[in-house]
């Protein structure tokens, strides 16, 4: 079984096409852990008209940020495989088939190419998935053990319980925009990497997104990028394995 989680916050008018891309999966053995992180949308009109099992949805009392309400997503967890799923993306109907696949000989995490859209659908051009996450996965996981920097398109991968149960859970000290970065570096000191070559992710640039950098002590400037950049980095060095989240 696939586990598929899903950290909202708001984003209702994405909402439902981001969870019909799921349900509509042509892989079935799947459940879909949705965690609602304090929206302040009406969302739940939404997330209260599936009716289907494979649907498991919680809340947050407040808003904890998406490190923490992931991490909370991993522990509902059941599956063979943890895919992500952000509310205001799509994913095309034989994602999750495609990407089981390739678990094999020492594999851990598995993502796919994709496109970025705006809110309104239309493909964008040159921008990160169009670029960076198209190298060799062997080249990507060697780059990004030596210099850090993320060529992997977080929304869209995938990765073992094997890996989970190696590395544990996501770096909550990291913040919002950049726990995905610290994951993969962490899981690439013990697994390999792989990814489908084929479009099969809208990867939305939504002004509203959980993704977007947040302010921090690094500052949201190019100086700033850079020494979170390398904060991060080193920190996946020395936090490598993190077996405790907190409420």
């Amino acid at each position: 079984m696939i586990s598929v989680i899903m950290p909202i916050y708001n984003n209702k008018i994405f909402l439902k096409d981001s969870i019909d891309s799921i349900v509509n999966q042509s892989f079935k053995d799947w459940e879909l852990i949705i965690c609602d992180d304090g929206s302040k949308e009406p969302i739940y009109e939404i997330l209260n008209s599936y009716n289907d099992e494979r649907i498991k949805i919680y809340s947050n009392k407040e808003n904890k940020g998406t490190p923490k309400t992931l991490n909370f997503c991993l522990d509902m967890s059941k599956g063979d495989y943890i895919a992500r799923q952000d509310s205001d993306d799509i994913s095309m109907p034989n994602r999750l088939e495609e990407q089981v696949k390739l678990f094999v000989n020492g594999v851990g995490v598995v993502s796919t190419y994709g496109k970025a859209i705006d809110s309104n659908g239309n493909i964008l051009k040159n921008n990160y998935t169009d670029n960076t996450i198209r190298v060799n996965p062997s080249m990507i996981k060697n780059e990004m053990l030596e210099s850090g920097g993320n060529r992997v398109l977080g929304p869209a991968a995938m990765f073992s319980r094997e890996v989970f149960n190696k590395i544990g859970y996501y770096d909550e000290e990291i913040g919002c925009g950049a726990e995905d970065t610290n994951y993969w570096l962490r899981a690439f000191q013990f697994f390999d990497y792989d990814v489908v070559k084929e479009d099969l992710f809208y990867y939305r640039i939504n002004p509203n997104s959980m993704r977007l950098w947040q302010k921090d002590k690094f500052g949201n400037g190019p100086k700033g990028k850079v020494k979170r950049r390398k904060w991060i980095f080193e920190r996946s060095k020395t936090h490598t394995i993190i077996k405790e989240r907190h409420d």
